[in-house]
């Protein structure tokens, strides 16, 4: 935590300067330390910053076998140093290959994510998990899934993709002089706005995902756990892109919900996917007998998978 907080700039430090927050006496590293970090995980960054305001006898309310969570639901003095360091890391850290984020709402925090995805190349793994997205930070995800041939795995799980700032971009973009442009801007803006899609209730444009998913070919483990997939441009548009992946060996799905339509198209991609060893559809919600019906069957000729978790799926007796 000392090197980090020795390698901030002066702009990166004027936050904690404003606060009286400790600083090691250290004299600043020689060598640029973070330009060699490849694993990056926020969860243990909030551990450490918890330790070292504990340690410095500012946080007096820390709790060491309490939960580290805590200081950052109630104390901004946290954040403020969660946000320096991270800005920090976004700039010198070249080789990030693992990178987990959790639990970020900061909209500024998720802008630097943002422009990190953008110039990233190196990166293997990326999960992400109770994040609010921009959709700028969508696009940068999409950006990611498109250009980085190394990434293996994406974790999406419990996160937030609204729209409301691209239907701004919507609202603003439309310039129309001509008589009667309130009611036409209203049903124009109204057509866009229905080829955005929804993801745990929120507002996204999953097109811009799912293309990205299918121009990719280096992605084989796909994991988008507690997620609710019930539109039916938004069933069509994922579902064409699984059936085109060729590459995809894990897909995790657990505790999302699939109606009897998707359970028809998922029981197609499966019987002609020849990539998929593992499959994971703990907690899903079929609607429909018929729907579990075809995936039943379906698997039972499936000669790929070699991992199955189909359990507590709302089945009834008879299935």
């Amino acid at each position: 935590m000392s090197i980090y907080l020795l390698s901030l700039n002066e702009k990166e430090k004027a936050p904690l300067n404003q606060l009286n927050i400790p600083f090691p006496n250290d004299p600043k590293p020689l060598i640029n330390y973070t330009s060699y970090t490849t694993y990056f995980n926020n969860c243990d960054l909030k551990k450490g910053i918890a330790n070292y305001l504990h340690r410095e006898k500012y946080e007096r309310n820390y709790d060491k076998n309490g939960e580290i969570y805590e200081i950052f639901n109630e104390d901004n003095v946290a954040k403020v140093v969660e946000y320096s360091l991270i800005t920090m890391l976004a700039r010198t850290s070249k080789k990030i290959k693992y990178f987990s984020f959790n639990e970020i709402t900061n909209k500024r925090l998720v802008k630097i994510l943002e422009n990190f995805l953008y110039k990233s190349t190196t990166i293997t793994t990326l999960i992400f998990n109770h994040i609010e997205f921009s959709f700028q930070a969508i696009k940068a995800l999409a950006n990611i899934l498109r250009k980085n041939g190394s990434l293996d795995s994406l974790t999406l799980h419990h996160c937030n993709l609204r729209c409301s700032e691209y239907c701004v971009e919507i609202h603003y973009s439309h310039d129309c002089e001509e008589e009667g442009c309130d009611s036409e801007c209203e049903d124009s803006r109204r057509d866009e706005i229905s080829d955005i899609y929804y993801n745990d209730h929120s507002c996204v444009e999953l097109k811009t995902l799912t293309d990205a998913l299918y121009e990719n070919t280096s992605l084989s483990t796909l994991s988008l756990r507690d997620n609710i997939f019930c539109d039916d441009i938004a069933e069509e548009e994922f579902e064409k892109d699984l059936y085109r992946n060729k590459t995809l060996a894990s897909l995790n799905l657990a505790a999302d919900v699939i109606s009897f339509k998707s359970a028809k198209i998922f029981a197609e991609i499966l019987y002609n996917n020849i990539s998929l060893t593992s499959l994971n559809l703990y907690n899903i919600k079929l609607f429909d007998f018929e729907g579990f019906k075809a995936m039943a069957e379906t698997i039972s000729k499936n000669n790929v998978l070699t991992s199955l978790a189909f359990v507590n799926c709302g089945i009834c007796l008879e299935g």
